[in-house]
């Protein structure tokens, strides 16, 4: 098992995508996660409701998190990177 270090968490694609971009132009291996905060049964009844989740907010309060994790050895190189 690989431990990562968790290196940011946002709900902005765009930064998130910025930041992995950095990362791979870098050489440094992350793994990304993405969580939101509505429930499984909430989703499926948004699904069938023709509802659809993207990774910015919405006017619900319904969000999709994206995390990024990095190597511990990694992690103060990529820090200073996407600041």
């Amino acid at each position: 098992m690989i431990i990562r270090k968790k290196l940011i968490t946002d709900i902005s694609a765009e930064h998130i995508r910025n930041v992995t971009e950095t990362l791979k132009e870098n050489h440094i291996a992350y793994d990304l996660r993405t969580k939101t905060n509505r429930s499984y049964g909430g989703r499926i009844a948004d699904t069938q409701l023709g509802i659809h989740y993207g990774q910015s907010s919405n006017n619900d309060g319904n969000y999709m998190i994206s995390i990024v994790y990095v190597r511990p050895r990694d992690y103060e190189r990529a820090r200073g990177l996407i600041t």
